[in-house]
């Protein structure tokens, strides 16, 4: 787990405006939407196809069908944020379908708790917890709340406001988890899981729909020493404490009795063997099985690389029914077998027939690195009567698999120098690209960070080597940037200040793909 906070990384941006002005330019673009110029010919036939449909739809519901233009697109929510309007109740069980890939699923398999209870929150709101689902992964909530106007009323809240804050789980009805600290499942907190999104919802005849995510029922000592144990099997009637956002003000409600029915160690598991092997003169990739679950899908496989490259991940796309509906990384199982990667792919709301995966890239780091001089024997003079200074350099240090490597900038303030390092790739898409990363450096250790090994040192004209502490904040983006401060102590010095990057990683190619059948039978 990383040892980076939010404030570090909002303390390495600071003032600096770290998009440049191409990159504005880029997005700015991306932005403009110009409607072209309106043809009445165009109109005419539209008008003409559009009459066509509705007959050809009518004909189909007179015949007791839907229309074949009609659709329940499960994606149809997959890409929207924040609150959306809909426009029936099937909107609504649409939206958490799309939301909570597998909810539909695992209702079929009678997973989900019902609850229909309404608890009142002031004399004109209540709310509402429709149902519960207890997984292995964590546990959600699906509720509304209702109050008079509640679309106005929300639109006059200019912070996002009204959901379940927090949930606070107490010992169960036979005093079983009696002993203190037991069982404590909150949204909130900094080490647990948060209620996401808090922000996201429909809003449907004066109810706002919207789901919790709460970390599972603890059966250990809520602390941050040693590892979390979960309650594995349950089936009883807890209490809880529910905080409650109402525009704005916290409300919390006390004593609200919860059903509770769950069995992780039963739960329904399908397993399909695969036996596929991809090979390239990159990696050699073996997909072993793929394990079919209520809350998640396990994709499962094996690696082998050519001498002296280390594995990163793989990137790949989850096709169902010829679409592509998520891309998925698959990453080191450090807790399997040597050599081995694990996928975890969105859960099925239903079972295809068949799933392909379709194998993009796979990120390597290998033995190829890069120097370069930078010259600080300005830094107490452009610091003299300025909080910072900005140099761009855009200078080509070298050029690694056919990717161009240039020093950026430099930015100095009263940390010390910033410098970022861009990539630039000969083609959009080519067998062999750097890949930039967040890099590390002497002050971190290697076992919390086996996943970044992209390494940074620096030496001084004098030969002497950066100490842990003369290495400040890091980061990547945007683009094919990343960054590294060098502490003003080491800086101030030093004359010039020779920076090494070692163990770089870059993206290989393997654009092959294959297909698992999954029959209807075995759910």
């Amino acid at each position: 787990m990383s040892k980076l906070s939010k404030q570090d990384f909002d303390d390495f941006l600071g003032k600096d405006p770290y998009y440049s002005e191409e990159d504005k330019k880029l997005f700015f673009d991306k932005l403009q939407n110009k409607k072209p110029k309106r043809q009445y010919v165009v109109q005419k036939v539209l008008s003409v196809a559009v009459l066509f449909i509705m007959i050809l739809g009518g004909i189909q519901v007179w015949n007791g069908n839907l229309p074949f233009f009609i659709s329940s697109d499960e994606y149809k929510y997959s890409n929207t944020q924040g609150r959306v309007i809909a426009k029936s109740f099937v909107d609504v069980d649409l939206y958490y379908y799309t939301k909570t890939p597998g909810l539909k699923r695992a209702e079929g398999l009678g997973l989900v708790t019902e609850v229909n209870k309404t608890i009142p929150i002031t004399e004109d709101a209540d709310l509402h917890i429709e149902k519960i689902w207890y997984n292995a992964e964590n546990t959600l909530i699906f509720y509304y709340i209702e109050m008079p106007d509640m679309k106005k009323k929300l639109s006059n809240s200019h912070d996002l406001s009204t959901f379940i804050q927090y949930v606070t789980i107490h010992e169960d009805e036979n005093g079983e988890f009696e002993e203190e600290p037991k069982v404590v499942a909150t949204g909130g907190g900094p080490y647990l899981k948060s209620i996401h999104p808090s922000y996201e919802g429909v809003i449907y005849e004066n109810r706002l729909y919207q789901r919790a995510v709460i970390e599972n029922i603890r059966s250990n000592s809520d602390s941050w020493e040693g590892d979390v144990e979960y309650v594995q099997k349950l089936n009883t009637k807890l209490t809880s404490d529910i905080t409650v956002n109402l525009l704005g003000e916290v409300i919390i409600i006390n004593d609200v009795e919860l059903p509770v029915h769950f069995d992780f160690t039963s739960n329904p598991i399908i397993t399909k063997t695969i036996n596929e092997t991809n090979e390239s003169q990159y990696a050699r990739l073996t997909f072993e099985k793929l394990e079919i679950r209520p809350e998640k899908n396990l994709l499962y496989g094996k690696y082998e690389l050519p001498e002296g490259q280390q594995f990163s991940k793989i990137n790949a796309s989850l096709v169902l029914n010829g679409r592509v509906i998520d891309t998925i990384v698959g990453y080191e199982d450090v807790e399997g077998d040597p050599d081995s990667f694990i996928f975890q792919i969105p859960a099925f709301n239903e079972l295809p027939d068949e799933v392909t995966f379709e194998i993009d890239n796979v990120h390597l780091f290998g033995k190829d690195s890069f120097e370069f001089t930078m010259d600080v024997s300005d830094y107490e003079q452009r610091l003299a009567n300025a909080e910072s200074y900005e140099k761009k350099v855009n200078e080509k240090i070298t050029e690694i698999k056919d990717t161009k490597v240039y020093l950026e900038r430099l930015y100095y303030d009263d940390r010390g120098i910033n410098f970022d390092i861009l990539y630039k790739a000969k083609k959009r898409k080519q067998p062999l690209r750097l890949i930039p990363d967040v890099p590390l450096n002497p002050s971190f250790g290697y076992d919390d960070y086996s996943h970044l090994r992209i390494f940074v040192t620096a030496e001084n004209e004098s030969g002497e080597p950066g100490e842990p502490g003369d290495y400040g904040q890091i980061g990547s983006g945007p683009g094919e940037k990343y960054s590294m401060f060098l502490d003003r102590k080491f800086i101030e010095k030093s004359k010039e200040v020779t920076v090494t990057i070692e163990r770089l990683l870059y993206s290989a190619q393997i654009d092959q793909s294959f297909t698992v059948p999954i029959k209807e039978s075995n759910n």
